[in-house]
Order: C-alpha cells, then sequence, then structure tokens
C-alpha cells in the first residue's frame, strides 16, 4: 500500500506570487508575460497544477527563491548564491521525482484496480 503524500502546492496562491514578481493585476496580462494562453492557465487551474519546469525558470530568470515561489516561505529571498542555487535545482529535482513517481503509482493502482474486476 502506498503512502498518500500531500504537497502543499496551491494554484491560487502561487498565482498570486507569479503576478507579483510581474507586477501584474490581472491574470490576461500575466498570460501576457509569459507567453501563455488565457487557456493554458485555466487548464492549469482547473488541474490545480502549475509546471514545475515554468517555476524553476521563473525563480531562475527573477532571482527569486523557489521555495517561496511554490510554498510561500523564506519571502522571496534571493537566490543568487552557488550554494543556495545549487541546493534549489537539487529541492527542485527531488520534487519532480516524487511528483512523478505518485502519478505513476496512481496510474497502476487504478490498472490493477480494474484487472481485478
Amino acid at each position: 500500500m502506498s503512502k498518500n503524500i500531500n504537497v502543499p502546492f496551491e494554484f491560487d496562491a502561487i498565482l498570486g506570487r507569479l503576478m507579483d514578481i510581474y507586477q501584474v493585476k490581472k491574470h490576461i496580462d500575466l498570460c501576457k508575460k509569459l507567453n501563455l494562453s488565457p487557456q493554458t492557465l485555466s487548464t492549469w487551474r482547473g488541474r490545480n497544477k502549475v509546471p514545475f519546469e515554468l517555476c524553476v525558470k521563473v525563480a531562475l530568470d527573477k532571482d527569486v527563491s523557489l521555495d517561496w515561489l511554490l510554498l510561500g516561505r523564506d519571502e522571496g529571498a534571493a537566490t543568487n548564491t552557488p550554494d543556495t542555487q545549487n541546493r534549489c535545482a537539487l529541492q527542485t529535482v527531488d520534487a519532480l521525482r516524487m511528483h512523478e513517481l505518485e502519478v505513476r503509482i496512481k496510474e497502476l493502482e487504478y490498472r490493477v484496480l480494474h484487472v481485478k474486476k
């Protein structure tokens, strides 16, 4: 039996921090800054997901803490030191791997349930 791990990523909170970073007040303006269609943003909202790749890119491009962007911790501290950037990159890779594993586990659990029936 697998553990159910709850990651405290909240779409609206991350979206709000992205809007703060880009200093915009409307979602359409954020879409323009990120070169996204409004439909893409709507899909993310429906899934309550923001791509990690986007968050990593924004954190590096805008020199904000990925911890702050994703979780709201660390008050947006700069990540401009090599040690901090390396630690941040490793944490991001770990989070991506964990997410991929959780998705794969759910897929396998679904298959097992449907094969038994």
